[in-house]
């Protein structure tokens, strides 16, 4: 999604797209409705496929709906930071995929928090995968409460509208 969005800015699209009578507003609304959507879906296939092929069963379907939603709009606003980083699809694809690998890395998606070292443990914070797997843990195994979903749900939250806003913003001034 992020690569669409400079690939439309390069091609022209982006323009026709602000010509028509919509705002920039509604236009970045509805990628951000597409990116959503799909994350939702994918994560909602991940889960159906761990639950038939695995047995993994769900705690609490309101808090694994809860940390989903807001996975989503964590990684929507992921999205539009990355896509206003470049201006042509290959420096952002580049840019991307690196800062994804590194949130990956720190937040335990590749190794798990638990066998990290404790300073390590500490730096993880700043990921967003880890407050994402922490949700889908706390919903999944961990028997969170719902007030105990409040902070990881906040931080994805916090994430996720802070750096969309901020990728609008930029993606204006670019434009102007």
């Amino acid at each position: 999604f992020a690569i669409s969005i400079v690939t439309e800015r390069t091609r022209g699209t982006f323009l026709r797209l602000r010509l028509a009578p919509v705002s920039r507003t509604q236009v970045l609304a509805g990628k951000g409705l597409a990116c959503f959507l799909s994350s939702v879906g994918i994560a909602v296939l991940l889960l159906a496929f761990g639950a038939l092929v695995f047995h993994i069963r769900i705690l609490s379907y309101p808090l694994m709906l809860l940390a989903i939603a807001a996975s989503a709009v964590c990684f929507v606003g992921l999205m539009m930071i990355i896509s206003v980083i470049g201006r042509t699809e290959q420096a952002v694809s580049g840019s991307g995929w690196g800062i994804l690998i590194m949130i990956s890395m720190l937040g335990g998606g590749m190794l798990p928090l638990a066998f990290m070292p404790g300073w390590l443990q500490s730096v993880s914070n700043i990921s967003p995968m880890k407050w994402g797997i922490l949700a889908v843990e706390g919903a999944v195994w961990r028997g969170f409460s719902f007030s105990e979903m409040l902070v990881p749900v906040g931080i994805l939250l916090a994430i996720g509208i802070g750096f969309f806003s901020l990728g609008a913003w930029i993606l204006g001034k670019q434009e102007g």
